[in-house]
């Protein structure tokens, strides 16, 4: 080959011949040890999602992924990284222009828990960036604070009281 294309049907051949052709876990070991350690270049990694974007699931598939998953139990490190992943990681800051923030919570139903109230009220003060103020009977007393999915920036003047 060296260097030549080969015809078509040639190609057809070899791949017929090496249909079902089981691989010992030793040349796998082997074809993992040669590849690690390598990077793709962008302009490969460019090919490969054009390859990847443009591919569509059909229902079928959806529906054998989904069987699949039902009854997975994910561990707490699983959950919270699909939890960032996603882009629900909620900070929680005081209302003292505080750089760093209070509490970090990796989804909107652990901060629902925190604060004792309903996941609509969390969604509108991320929304809207308004001050979230507790009243001194839930969670041990009056406090405001900033919820926000964004990592703290620029000061706080612009939340409205």
């Amino acid at each position: 080959m060296f260097g030549k294309i080969p015809f078509t049907e040639t190609c057809v051949k070899i791949n017929e011949s090496l249909m079902g052709r089981s691989i010992s876990k030793a040349t796998k070991t082997k074809i993992s040890e040669s590849h690690t350690g390598k990077t793709l270049s962008m302009k490969t990694k460019e090919k490969i999602n054009k390859i990847h974007t443009s591919k569509e699931v059909t229902e079928a598939t959806r529906a054998k992924i989904r069987s699949s998953l039902i009854g997975q139990k994910f561990s707490e490190k699983r959950k919270l990284n699909m939890s960032i992943g996603s882009g629900t990681l909620i900070y929680v800051y005081t209302f003292d222009e505080s750089q760093e923030p209070v509490n970090t919570f990796s989804s909107t139903r652990k901060i629902t828990k925190f604060f004792n109230v309903n996941k609509n009220t969390i969604v509108h003060y991320i929304k809207s960036g308004k001050l979230f103020c507790l009243p001194a009977s839930l969670r041990g007393g009056k406090g405001k604070w900033i919820l926000t999915s964004v990592r703290y920036s620029a000061s706080f003047e612009n939340v409205s009281k």
